[in-house]
């Protein structure tokens, strides 16, 4: 009888260890996994003034105008940018954006972003 106890407690030792074993991530580690963020900086006179700079949680391939939309306060003309936040584009500065260190080619309403991405909004004079 000692026999089959002891065998039933090293069975009982041997499937808690390898259930420990079997675990490879923690929640934190998965939930990380699945998240996408962008940042997105709003700034003026090429980075002199920053009015914004947050890590913001997207699904995939979002277009930029949503986010900005979700996020800040904006408003446009058939889809041109002339507000952030109560900031103003005038007769001399523009708001312009890059993304990843480049300028976009497209504008924000047709923009696709991707995890990782770093936004730039930046209202300043044409050169």
């Amino acid at each position: 009888m000692k026999n089959h106890v002891k065998l039933i407690m090293a069975f009982l030792v041997s499937t808690l260890i390898l259930l420990g074993c079997g675990q490879t991530e923690t929640p934190d580690e998965t939930t990380n996994a699945n998240e996408q963020a962008v940042n997105i900086v709003i700034s003026t006179d090429n980075g002199e003034e920053v009015i914004s700079d947050e890590t913001i949680e997207i699904e995939e391939n979002e277009i930029l105008m949503d986010v900005l939309e979700e996020n800040y306060e904006i408003e446009d003309v058939d889809g041109f940018i002339t507000s952030i936040d109560g900031v103003e584009q005038t007769d001399d500065k523009f708001w312009l954006y890059e993304v990843n260190d480049e300028e976009a080619l497209v504008g924000a309403n047709e923009y696709e972003l991707s995890s990782g991405d770093e936004v730039v909004f930046d209202l300043h004079g044409m050169e």
